[in-house]
């Protein structure tokens, strides 16, 4: 309840001491850019559910963590600190002995009495015991959908060759993502001109959770005044009819990872 709380304010996240700050929809398209966007943010959809029948070691299976296919490729490792990096606005994230290294705060540097350059920044180490923490954030932060839904955008073709290696041909993160399938901007350009007291000019400051939050939000008030226009109309028979099932405060379920 306290992350769901959060992140409709859009505040920061704790994970494993480090804080998550979610990037809003116009740092998005200014400072990140959007293809460059939806390839990091594919990063995610990296899971180990997807490609375990792949192992014929049970004990392999058993143990295999998201974390660890990663390390199996070095393009992958690569997007997976690029892609810290620029969700963390950054640049201090690096690979170290099988961890990802996040250093994080303002540079502080101290020099000890044998004039040793120590930097006493704190550091976070992402690995395959607490990767899933950021992921669940990181999936709940950007509406990242179940990789049964979502389509996959490879990272590079030496990251798409070896999901293709280990799927055995497997299309499932090869699909081309549906000429109708609404986009981020298409959302954003629904809920700039619907929702009362937001425009175009304003939206930019909502970040992503908002934004799919506040187009839901609308899609079930738009339902909702649809049914009781039909009943004081004559037109639905609320006998007939769950009204429960059209109230505009439910509980809004975003089918994320």
């Amino acid at each position: 309840m306290d992350l769901e709380a959060k992140l409709l304010k859009g505040s920061a996240i704790d994970v494993c001491g480090l804080k998550i700050k979610p990037l809003t929809i116009g740092e998005i398209v200014d400072d990140v850019g959007y293809e460059k966007y939806l390839e990091l943010l594919s990063v995610l959809l990296i899971n180990k559910n997807k490609i375990a029948h792949l192992f014929n070691n049970d004990e392999v299976k058993n143990n295999l963590r998201n974390f660890d296919l990663f390390l199996m490729d070095e393009g992958l490792v690569g997007k997976l600190i690029e892609f810290f990096k620029v969700f963390l606005k950054n640049e201090s994230v690096s690979l170290v002995d099988g961890d990802v290294v996040i250093i994080d705060g303002e540079e502080k540097v101290i020099v000890d009495e044998e004039e040793n350059v120590i930097d006493e920044r704190e550091r976070v180490f992402v690995n395959r015991d607490n990767y899933d923490e950021f992921l669940d954030v990181f999936c709940q932060m950007y509406y990242v959908r179940d990789a049964k839904e979502q389509k996959y955008k490879p990272a590079n073709k030496k990251a798409e060759e070896f999901i293709r290696k280990l799927e055995e041909k497997n299309k499932q993160y090869a699909k081309v993502k549906k000429t109708n399938e609404k986009s981020l901007f298409d959302v954003i350009s629904g809920v700039a001109w619907k929702a009362p007291n937001m425009n175009i000019f304003e939206i930019w400051d909502l970040t992503v959770y908002q934004l799919y939050d506040a187009y839901y939000r609308l899609e079930i008030i738009d339902e909702y005044e649809k049914i009781y226009t039909g009943i004081y109309s004559g037109a639905v028979d609320s006998k007939k009819i769950k009204l429960k099932e059209y109230d505009w405060t439910k509980k809004i379920k975003l089918n994320i990872n």
